[in-house]
């Protein structure tokens, strides 16, 4: 016993001067900081006044920005982005940068080019717009020139001051509509059958693989849709600045009879002020022209057709006051950092605020996966969603842009989203479409807004699965079963499902869908009896699901920051911190991956012939929910 107490003792000891260690070694570091910030702060007081006098003596400025074509939710770790060539913009940061804009005073004026924005998804379009106003409210003249796009970019141009483009332009005016394949008699030729299984009258996703035209319910809802979008595009086109809503309402019969529309039209209605280029766009309004200006361009070469400029101190006869200097995003940013530049930044930190990004369909995943771009696997984002919960941030915001996917991965997320909610709130922002395990999952924040032009809702539960009996029969394919019990040919593609299994997979969609309704009724605090008229199925505009009571607010990512500083009681003056998650990290192991040294169409060609070899060689079990397609592999 002795022996035992003295091992006992020893390690004692032994733990005593490992703590003892750690508080040093701990102490010791953090002596060598403060040390380095002592020896090092009298170049920081020279960097501060430098800075200071700098922006001190900065005239007034013009900022020249272009919106990028794309962007990414995602940011990026500093190695990913040395290594990766391809310049990325994200998203979120862009618009905080927008932003900004409207606090400077020394810039007055901002020109913006407008490439095609056509790429864009409705809730970028709008969001973009939000912060351009916001700039208008603020005092600034907002100049833009487009030459090419169609009616997201022609929107977006709305919501400036002044408008310019090249007379050769021409625009796709094509309004939101609807159009899709129904390839029933085509699967059914194949010898394919699908068996459909569903808990709700519009929930319809797996109607093109079924039927051979749309359903009356789903022609209802996609109607419903396109109208609400269009009435919503309308409305933004009516606020344009310096134009009569006449001539709004004549370019908006012009977008309803026409698909294509010449630049030379809209300048006649009076959407565009003036022809030129960006070059010239740039000349002109530093030179603080007026923006109704001689068409009449004067060279110092003449050609035909040219006149021969008179002057080389001035270009045109209208007298013009002194140039502003033009600066790019980038210089805009390093004034920005020398306005802010502080003397003692490690004194007074502000408060974080988690942003997590989920877009894409909803699956499973691996334990050992990791949350990344592209889809919104479980597991993955389960670990962020956990270590939020010991983290620092005052609160989280959960952006979600989802048509759905696999329920079981919903209710994952659901459990632990809801779990982080009761520690510290948790804000939903929907994106451009938040449906089915979308709306599933935004029910465990403790508020969702949404934009004006998320889609929504899709409350109810779809399975489809395929029966290539008829297929094989024809291709005289024989597939031997052994042990199969009652039901077992549910997850067998070569047999029809008989009357028990038919059943069988029935009750579990519609057990499926109670759960989905307790979910959404308990997240709004609602009875079921209350959310159930919107819960069958049906797709829905944010502004009808927020008069149900199934969405807080309709707002956008600038203004949510706002609410969410007002309701940590935050001043608005104050500054806060956005922390990204997930970051896109380096991953060695993916990028010697021999897949990259393929181009991307030989993958998508390798990756076509795998899922056909699959789908033959294994048993297959297909769900459809909201809007996708998704496999799910049984392990037997």
């Amino acid at each position: 016993m002795n022996f035992y107490f003295i091992i006992g003792s020893n390690h004692f000891y032994l733990l005593n001067y490992g703590l003892l260690f750690i508080v040093f070694f701990f102490f010791g570091f953090y002596m060598i900081r403060l040390l380095i910030r002592i020896i090092l702060y009298p170049f920081r007081i020279l960097f501060y006044v430098y800075h200071k006098l700098t922006y001190y003596f900065t005239g007034e400025r013009i900022v020249y920005i272009k919106i990028p074509s794309k962007f990414t939710y995602f940011e990026k770790t500093g190695i990913i982005k040395i290594l990766t060539d391809k310049e990325e913009h994200n998203y979120f940061l862009f618009l905080l940068m927008l932003d900004k804009i409207g606090e400077e005073e020394k810039i007055k004026k901002v020109i913006l080019e407008i490439p095609s924005l056509e790429a864009l998804e409705w809730n970028q379009i709008e969001d973009i717009i939000k912060v351009i106003e916001k700039l208008r409210e603020k005092g600034k003249v907002i100049h833009a020139y487009v030459e090419e796009g169609g009616i997201k970019t022609l929107l977006v141009a709305s919501s400036s001051n002044f408008r310019y483009c090249g007379d050769w332009a021409q625009f796709i005016t094509v309004l939101p509509h609807f159009e899709q394949f129904y390839l029933g008699d085509f699967f059914k030729n194949l010898g394919i059958q699908f068996d459909v299984f569903t808990a709700g009258k519009y929930k319809s996703a797996g109607e093109m693989y079924q039927r051979n035209k749309i359903s009356p319910s789903a022609k209802e809802n996609i109607i419903e849709l396109i109208q609400d979008k269009r009435s919503e595009i309308l409305k933004q086109f009516l606020k344009t600045p310096n134009m009569n809503q006449s001539d709004i309402k004549k370019i908006w019969n012009l977008f309803l009879n026409q698909s294509i529309v010449s630049a030379t039209e809209l300048f006649q209605l009076g959407f565009f002020h003036q022809f030129m280029d960006q070059v010239q766009l740039i000349d002109y309004v530093s030179e603080n022209k007026s923006p109704f200006i001689p068409n009449e361009i004067e060279h110092n070469i003449q050609g035909q057709g040219d006149a021969i400029k008179k002057d080389k101190d001035q270009k045109y006869e209208e007298k013009t006051d002194k140039k502003i200097k033009v600066i790019t995003q980038d210089q805009f940013l390093k004034m920005n950092y020398k306005k802010n530049y502080k003397l003692l930044p490690f004194i007074t930190k502000p408060e974080s605020i988690a942003l997590v990004v989920m877009d894409g369909i909803i699956l499973r995943g691996d334990e050992d996966d990791e949350a990344k771009s592209g889809t919104i696997n479980a597991k993955g984002y389960i670990k962020i969603i956990e270590e939020l919960k010991e983290s620092k941030e005052k609160a989280v915001i959960i952006f979600v842009n989802s048509p759905g996917g696999m329920s079981d991965a919903s209710e994952f997320l659901y459990q632990h989203i809801r779990k982080l909610s009761r520690i510290k709130p948790v804000y939903i922002l929907q994106g451009n479409v938040a449906a089915s395990g979308g709306y599933y999952i935004s029910c465990a924040g403790n508020k969702i807004y949404a934009y004006n032009s998320t889609i929504t809702g899709s409350i109810g539960v779809l399975r489809l699965r395929p029966t290539l009996y008829n297929l094989y029969k024809k291709l005289k394919i024989n597939k031997s079963k052994l042990m199969f019990d009652k039901t077992t040919e549910i997850f067998s593609e070569s047999s029809p499902l008989k009357k028990e299994s038919k059943e069988l997979l029935q009750k579990t969609t519609l057990d499926a869908y109670q759960i989905f309704l307790d979910r959404v009724a308990r997240g709004r605090g609602k009875l079921i009896e209350q959310v159930k008229h919107f819960a069958e199925g049906r797709v829905y505009s944010s502004f009808r699901f927020k008069e149900a009571g199934l969405l807080d607010g309709i707002t956008n990512f600038i203004d949510l920051i706002q609410i969410i500083k007002q309701e940590l009681g935050i001043k608005k003056e104050k500054k806060v911190m956005l922390n990204f998650y997930p970051l896109v990290k380096f991953d060695l192991k993916e990028i010697l991956n021999v897949k990259n040294l393929l181009t991307d169409n030989r993958i998508d060609i390798l990756n076509r012939g795998l899922n056909i070899f699959k789908f033959l060689q294994k048993d297959l079990y297909i769900s459809i929910d909201a809007l996708n397609l998704y496999f799910e592999k049984w392990i037997k």
